[in-house]
Formats: C-alpha cells, structure tokens, sequence
C-alpha cells in the first residue's frame, strides 16, 4: 500500500510539471476511482490539463465526464462540442461515439448519412465496433 501511494505520489508531481500523459493517467485516476477516492472535479482538471497540450485522449476523457460521468457537471451542448473537437482530430473513440450520436439522435438531428462518415473514419483506424457496424450495415444491404 505504502508503494502505492508513493508511486500516486510521483504521478502528482510529474503531472504538475506538465506531462500531458501523467496528467491523463491521474484524470482516469479521480474519475474511477483506481487508487484514490473517485473525485470528478479533479478528473475533469487533469483532463482539461492534458487536452491543453492536444492529448485527444485526454479530450474525449473530458466529453465523457459532461456526457455522463459527471452528474453535477452535465453540459450536455459542451460535452458534444468537445466530442466533436476530439472526434475531428482523429481519436478513434471519439468518433465512433459521434457516429453513436449521429446514428440515435442523441444531441444532433438523426442522420445516417453523417453516422455513417463517422463509423468509417473509426473503422479506417482500426476501432473494433466502427467495423462490427460497417459490416452488418453492408451485410443488412446484400439481405435487401
């Protein structure tokens, strides 16, 4: 335990230096709770942190605390600007959520047409679900 906290420690002082990936780990930290009590303010402090010096990961971090994570701080219009900002500069989550977004009218107006984009921009990058969608749409199409 005392290893632990030592080492969370170290994290606290590296991401107080500024590094961006640190800073990521110690959000993910407060917002699951891994190893210190689960606190959203902080999660959302060191994700905004991160996404400052362009870590995307860090940025769809951020939408997710708005979208869901973070009752007391729901903005649901900011989460999906940031959503869209993280999805745009070509982080494979990100844009497979936007295309979850698109597909349900969750926060933007249904469309299939722009779900599908987004599905395929997530699928060019590898991400395992974008794919699973892409081929069941083109195998419900051969169905037809």
């Amino acid at each position: 335990m005392k290893e632990r906290r030592i080492h969370f420690e170290e994290m606290i002082r590296t991401a107080e230096r500024g590094n961006t990936r640190a800073q990521r780990r110690l959000g993910k930290c407060y917002l699951y709770g891994d190893g210190i009590e689960r606190n959203y303010e902080e999660a959302i402090r060191w994700f905004r942190s991160a996404a400052l010096s362009d870590d995307y990961e860090s940025l769809y971090l951020l939408s997710r605390c708005y979208r869901q994570r973070c009752p007391q701080r729901a903005n649901p219009d900011n989460a999906l600007e940031i959503l869209e900002l993280a999805a745009e500069c070509g982080y494979p989550e990100a844009q497979y959520d936007l295309a979850e977004c698109y597909a349900r009218g969750y926060g933007f107006r249904k469309s299939a047409r722009k779900a599908a984009r987004w599905y395929r921009r997530a699928a060019d990058q590898g991400h395992p679900d974008a794919l699973k969608k892409l081929a069941d749409r083109n195998s419900d199409r051969k169905g037809a």
